[in-house]
């Protein structure tokens, strides 16, 4: 909490600066024009528009009062924020200045969103998996242990330095059923009523916070290092 606090020493300015940048991340700037033709839209179309503005306009003060924000936290009111967009839109198909019409710009911004929004899933796609983090080092060590024989339980042991936004123990709804367990290390008592229960998988540990995180069979008697062995299919995993 007294962390927390601290952060909140650029209040408004700083909140103001990151709620446009949480903004410009969730609506990208076509779709933000398009909130310009809500004012040309008609008036029928403005009267029903009030309750999703109203949501929204809840949603962005309650966002003032965070400590940090982020796209996600506008989640809620996606409805409201596409309700709005329809309309502006809406009031664009309709414009006329002059002779610049508006129909044209509606079809743009529509064509526009569909164009950046597939290639920047193309460039997510592509550097997700370039990237290296403690997120690509669990599926790599995930899919090793996939390639041997039988299933794991890996206990997952953390510095007290660690991160806990970078958690690795999720599991499956069943997961009895899932060839890989996921378990955070705790005390050799509970580590060791987990092991019986699943008596009939292999155990290891991972070191999540080492540089790279590496993988080790649990210590009965020795400890068996698990690296990628270029030379084998696949990268299977070499015990040494």
């Amino acid at each position: 909490m007294p962390s927390a606090l601290l952060d909140q020493r650029g209040w408004p300015l700083r909140q103001l600066r990151d709620l446009d940048l949480s903004m410009f991340d969730y609506l990208k700037l076509p779709l933000s024009l398009a909130f310009l033709g809500v004012f040309a839209a008609p008036r029928a179309m403005r009267t029903s528009s009030v309750i999703a503005a109203a949501s929204w306009a809840s949603m962005l003060a309650a966002m003032m009062l965070a400590c940090w924000v982020a796209p996600r936290y506008l989640a809620p009111a996606t409805a409201s924020i596409f309700a709005l967009i329809t309309v502006g839109l809406a009031g664009f198909w309709r414009l006329t200045i002059r002779r610049v019409r508006g129909r044209p710009v509606a079809i743009a911004i529509v064509l526009v969103v569909i164009g950046t929004t597939a290639a920047m899933s193309v460039q997510y796609i592509d550097r997700t998996r370039a990237s290296v983090g403690w997120w690509t080092a669990k599926r790599d060590i995930g899919q090793r242990l996939l390639q041997l024989p039988g299933n794991d339980l890996v206990f997952v042991r953390y510095k007290p330095s660690h991160n806990p936004h970078f958690e690795w123990v999720y599991n499956g709804s069943d997961i009895d059923q899932q060839p890989i367990v996921w378990a955070r290390e705790m005390d050799p008592a509970a580590d060791d009523r987990l092991r019986k229960y699943f008596a009939d998988r292999q155990t290891w540990v991972v070191l999540a916070d080492e540089n790279p995180a590496s993988l080790v069979k649990w210590p009965d008697g020795g400890v068996l290092s698990v690296t990628a062995d270029p030379g084998a299919p696949g990268g299977m995993p070499s015990t040494h």
